[in-house]
């Protein structure tokens, strides 16, 4: 048999799940918001005819990144889609 304490921590847990998903379905996208805060560190060729984007630390950054103005900078994945860039299938992965 199942404690009560325990039955009414499962059930505000349950009400909760609900309550986000309500939030959710209206459009309220907080974690979205959240998610559009956090800056990430990618950089894209402006040199080449790739139109991928990469993380910093990626490999094939060294090349581009030693030569002045031969890359971009996007602050968010989302930034760096809208500019018609696809990720990185090594640093994205």
């Amino acid at each position: 048999m199942i404690k009560d304490s325990t039955m009414q921590e499962l059930w505000a847990a349950v009400e909760e799940i609900r309550q986000r998903i309500e939030t959710l379905e209206q459009g309220d996208n907080s974690l979205g918001e959240v998610a559009g805060e956090i800056k990430l560190d990618l950089v894209a060729s402006v040199t080449s005819n790739r139109k991928t984007f990469h993380l910093r630390g990626c490999k094939f950054t060294k090349g581009f990144m030693a030569i002045e103005g031969g890359y971009r900078e996007f602050g968010t994945h989302d930034e760096a889609v809208s500019a018609g860039l696809v990720p990185c299938k090594i640093c994205w992965s």
